[in-house]
């Protein structure tokens, strides 16, 4: 995605947007390559990535009260080692361009209808004048 400013159309704002669940790539271990990818090469202003996680028993009860047969937890992870590689993918990320990203404090949002979820926002930006 990427914002214009009519008097710099030259230079938009570019966005990346991921959407996983807790168990994608193998629980987000080696995850910087697709970050570096896609923040980096991209030369992204921002990337924002959104892991969703959901209480399996409640997810499950809803999907057999309603017929859903699409399973998504099969991409849970069974594990909360995810939130340790993707913070460990994050370090490396920074660490590569010291100064010139910044990842902001996590935010976690949780809802109870119509199961128990967590929505985890990772904000990676370019600090300014970069």
């Amino acid at each position: 995605m990427s914002i214009v400013n009519k008097q710099h159309l030259d230079k938009p704002y570019k966005i990346e947007f991921k959407y996983h669940f807790t168990k994608h790539r193998n629980n987000f271990l080696n995850y910087s390559e697709s970050i570096k990818n896609e923040f980096i090469i991209r030369q992204s202003n921002m990337f924002i990535l959104i892991v969703q996680t959901v209480n399996v028993d409640e997810k499950n009860e809803y999907d057999d009260f309603w017929g859903i047969d699409t399973k998504l937890i099969k991409y849970q992870s069974k594990t909360d080692d995810w939130q340790e590689n993707l913070m460990n993918c994050y370090n490396e990320i920074t660490n590569v361009v010291e100064n010139t990203c910044e990842l902001f404090e996590t935010i976690k949002i949780e809802i109870q209808k119509p199961y128990q979820t967590q929505y985890h926002f990772y904000i990676l930006s370019q600090k300014e004048n970069q």
